[in-house]
């Protein structure tokens, strides 16, 4: 999988308190591309606008190619609260990306909201070999907001 450091931590930090500020805690799904300890992009999911693909990882993607349609995101970190749905974790593998940091897994989001991804990331890396090392940090406090998010919402 890989390994954490106080950076990762720092950015979920960061995206949790991103939640908490956002409109009436809109949606629990936001990403972050940092490089460097350098936030590079933030984004929320904008789904409930009209466009399925406007998960929060396609979001800060098509901005930082948008930005920098040069930028080696080879060297970049994409944070974001909820583990990679198969679209965009292929979007991360062909935008470059080699590691991705991520709060809640997707079973555990399946458990509280029907017609999510059937697979992880976890089992599409292994399977597409992708080859991008995948990292969980703050599991407990993430599966607690998205709890959260979900009972507000009459979803459990």
């Amino acid at each position: 999988m890989g390994s954490t450091s106080q950076c990762d931590l720092n950015a979920m930090t960061h995206l949790i308190a991103r939640f908490h500020a956002s409109k009436s805690g809109s949606s629990p799904f936001f990403a972050m591309l940092m490089a460097e300890s350098r936030v590079l992009m933030t984004a929320q999911n904008k789904t409930s606008l009209g466009d399925p693909t406007a998960h929060a990882e396609m979001e800060v993607l098509r901005q930082a190619f948008k930005a920098n349609p040069t930028i080696d995101t080879r060297r970049c970190t994409l944070y974001t609260t909820c583990e990679p749905c198969p679209m965009c974790l292929s979007a991360c593998f062909y935008g470059g990306l080699r590691r991705v940091v991520y709060g809640v897994s997707i079973d555990f989001v399946r458990t509280l909201a029907s017609g999510d991804a059937p697979l992880s990331a976890c089992q599409l890396n292994s399977i597409a070999g992708f080859e991008i090392r995948l990292v969980q940090v703050m599991r407990e406090e993430f599966e607690s907001e998205f709890h959260a998010y979900f009972l507000r919402h009459g979803r459990v």
